[in-house]
């Protein structure tokens, strides 16, 4: 780290951390999960009424985000899925891997499309939900345990 001219106090080396947009953040965040609640709140929200990048919320609260979605996510799937595979419905080797490629498999392509702009197609996207479930129960499925 380096200091200032005095030598006696230290600064942080690269762009300062703003605080002003990291309030914003926060506050635009706290709002949004007190109005549309928590699962329906989204990083694009958030940086759009904070008027800050998506970039910047995820530089200033990456982690935090992760850790209570996606991280969240993976960890209560792959739960289940020892589970299930404790109970003799499937045999899955590495239940976290697992649920990273089913969650990969249903967010697709859709997911690249609406990042680069594309409108939401919710039948496009219900049939890769589908397709996902029907691959990974084949891939894992013991006997008719995932049959419709």
């Amino acid at each position: 780290m380096a200091s200032d001219e005095t030598g006696s106090m230290p600064v942080r080396a690269g762009r300062p951390a703003s605080e002003t947009k990291r309030k914003a953040i926060v506050d635009a965040a706290v709002a949004s999960f007190f109005d549309r609640g928590y699962a329906a709140t989204s990083i694009e929200q958030v940086a759009a009424v904070a008027g800050v990048s998506k970039v910047t919320v995820y530089n200033q609260f990456g982690a935090t985000f992760l850790a209570a979605g996606p991280h969240r996510m993976k960890e209560a799937f792959a739960a289940l899925l020892t589970s299930l595979t404790q109970a003799g419905d499937i045999s899955v080797d590495d239940p976290e891997l697992a649920a990273e490629q089913f969650a990969a498999m249903c967010k697709g392509m859709g997911d690249l499309e609406r990042r680069f702009g594309m409108a939401r197609d919710e039948q496009r996207d219900t049939e890769r939900i589908d397709g996902a479930v029907d691959v990974f129960c084949r891939a894992y499925a013991i006997g008719d345990s995932c049959s419709k």
